[in-house]
């Protein structure tokens, strides 16, 4: 895999946006839709959007991502999304499983007023030498991310997964309204809870840049 300036990077940053009521009423104003490939429901890209605010907002966030998250990068391709989880019935299968994203940077901004606990964040693992394609069954992911069936196939893939990572967390992220945490896609990484620990929606706010050129700081 070609290596990058950002790599192994991790930065989070409280306050980050200077008006996050705003940005929740936009996030409500939105249609969001499951897919076979995460937990939860997203809505479509934000640069995307019809709707002018929105648009305006999307672009002022990921020129920000070039200037104040991720200095230096340029031409980047960039998915902006709203987020949202779902609870499943069995409460042992509501922490995420550790994975990689796609592309090279990602990020998020935690959108739950009220919240700030260390347990509903995100957290980091030491996975060198596992590559990104982790022994799991994709059919018993899609069952359950998009029917909240727990299959034999699931579970079982479910136990390895924290086999593998076991005692291997390194960072652990607080949930935090409107805290900012971005980091290398190609960290291990995972939700620690699909809820909030005040048993509101656990709303953020995701980006993903595929790709991007990198000129360094002046």
């Amino acid at each position: 895999m070609k290596r990058h300036p950002f790599e192994k990077y991790l930065i989070t940053r409280d306050n980050y946006l200077e008006k996050p009521y705003d940005v929740i009423e936009m996030s409500k104003t939105l249609i969001y839709n499951k897919n076979p490939n995460f937990p939860g429901v997203r809505t479509d890209n934000l640069l995307s959007s019809p709707d002018p605010e929105i648009k305006r907002f999307a672009e002022w966030f990921t020129n920000e991502l070039s200037y104040d998250v991720f200095p230096g990068i340029s031409m980047y391709e960039t998915f902006l999304c709203f987020h949202k989880y779902n609870l499943f019935n069995d409460e042992q299968y509501n922490t995420g499983w550790v994975h990689t994203d796609y592309g090279n940077l990602a990020g998020l901004i935690y959108l739950t007023p009220g919240e700030d606990n260390i347990n509903t964040g995100t957290s980091i693992f030491e996975g060198d030498g596992l590559t990104t394609e982790l022994p799991t069954d994709k059919l018993a992911l899609e069952e359950f991310y998009i029917n909240g069936n727990v299959t034999e196939d699931f579970k079982t893939g479910f136990e390895r997964n924290r086999e593998l990572f076991a005692n291997k967390e390194s960072v652990r992220v607080g949930n935090k309204f409107n805290r900012l945490v971005a980091y290398d896609s190609k960290m291990w990484h995972r939700p620690n809870y699909y809820g909030t620990s005040i048993n509101q929606t656990r709303l953020s706010l995701l980006f993903f840049i595929s790709q991007f050129d990198y000129i360094g700081r002046n």
